[in-house]
């Protein structure tokens, strides 16, 4: 019966994690689907917002906005699809090679992502797809670093008890009672 409940709640927090990730695919679908003009424009108005400037020598303070709209752009594509590459990786759970399926239905979005801003009118750059990509394998790496570190802990945790259970169940070995 417990093993029945754990399989249940497994599967339904499969489907929470499937569900979050169609709506990380929705949000990215709503911002690829605005013009290129509206997407600039929340670009330089976070920029305002966040008071960020550009600080490199280099490049001339006109073309500092450009460069810093575009950058913060990178960072939205790579923490979006970090947040993707969360969702499909535990949504995944039980699969065999599961960060190869999150890795890969991750990509195959953002090839789809670019094609469908050419749809609308927008450049597609298949370099976007690399960006996005870093996004979802930082994500994965992420989440695979956490269980990683969460099982030592419970590992080193059970060690603990065990050993302070030993002495106990050896002395009651000892005075002949039975554990």
């Amino acid at each position: 019966m417990e093993k029945h409940i754990t399989e249940k709640r497994k599967r339904e927090a499969r489907i929470i994690w499937l569900i979050l990730s169609l709506a990380v695919m929705a949000i990215i679908f709503a911002f690829s689907s605005q013009s290129t003009a509206k997407s600039e424009t929340i670009s330089d108005s976070v920029a305002e917002a966040l008071h960020v400037e550009q600080t490199a020598t280099d490049v001339r303070a006109s073309n500092r906005p450009l460069l810093l709209g575009l950058s913060l752009r990178k960072m939205a594509h790579v923490f979006l699809f970090f947040c993707l590459g969360v969702c499909l990786y535990q949504a995944m759970e039980g699969r065999k090679l599961r960060p190869l399926w999150a890795v890969g239905l991750g990509y195959l979005y953002a090839v789809f992502d670019e094609v469908h801003q050419v749809i609308v009118g927008r450049y597609g750059r298949w370099q976007d797809t690399i960006t996005d990509l870093a996004g979802i394998l930082l994500g994965v790496a992420f989440l695979m670093c956490v269980q990683f570190a969460c099982r030592k802990w419970l590992d080193s945790r059970n060690q603990q008890s065990t050993q302070f259970r030993e002495p106990s169940s050896e002395a009651a070995e000892a005075s002949g009672n039975d554990v």
